[in-house]
C-alpha cells in the first residue's frame, strides 16, 4: 500500500497516543473525521498498523521476560509448521519471530518466575528435541524503547 503525507500523519499522532481524539486527528491533517476514519480503516484492512496496547509485564506479574533464539536441524516442512503452530498458540510466548543469521528463530517467553521459565523451556525444548539443535536464553533487563516508529519523515 503506498501511503501518503496525509496517512503517514495520522499514523504519527497514532502512534503518540492510540487514545487520540478523532477530532483532533482530523483538524491536524485538515481533513473531515469521516475521510479520516475511512483512512484508518483503509490502512487497518490493508494490514499496515492494528491497534493494540503496552502491557508492562512485571505490572501484572511476570518479572520474567526472555528472549530466546532457537537453531533448528533436521526438520521438513511438517515438522517446521508443527513447532510455529505450537509457538503461536502457547500463552507465554508473546513474540515469535523468524530470523536469518546462526539462528532461525526469536521467541520471547514472559514468565511469573524462573521456576516457571525453566518448566516452559524444558517443555517447548524436550516435545521438540528431534529438530532444535541449540537454544540460547537472553533475559529482558529493561525495555527502552518498544515499536515506536521514526522513519516516517
Amino acid at each position: 500500500m503506498e501511503l501518503d503525507k496525509k496517512d503517514i500523519k495520522i499514523m504519527k499522532i497514532l502512534m503518540r497516543n492510540g487514545r487520540e481524539k478523532v477530532t483532533r486527528i482530523a483538524k491536524e491533517i485538515n481533513l473531515t473525521v469521516d475521510a479520516k476514519n475511512k483512512r484508518i480503516k483503509k490502512m487497518v484492512e490493508r494490514g499496515v498498523f492494528i491497534f493494540g496496547i503496552f502491557v508492562y509485564p512485571q505490572k501484572i506479574g511476570y518479572n520474567i521476560t526472555t528472549d530466546n533464539l532457537v537453531k533448528l536441524h533436521n526438520f521438513n516442512q511438517e515438522d517446521y509448521d508443527k513447532f510455529i503452530e505450537y509457538l503461536e498458540k502457547h500463552p507465554r510466548v508473546t513474540t515469535l519471530l523468524t530470523i536469518s543469521g546462526d539462528y532461525d528463530l526469536n521467541i520471547v517467553i514472559m514468565a511469573k518466575n524462573t521456576v516457571e521459565l525453566d518448566e516452559i523451556c524444558k517443555n517447548i525444548r524436550t516435545k521438540f528435541s528431534n529438530i532444535i539443535s541449540d537454544w540460547k536464553t537472553l533475559f529482558v533487563t529493561k525495555v527502552n524503547k518498544f515499536e515506536y516508529y521514526e522513519f516516517f519523515d
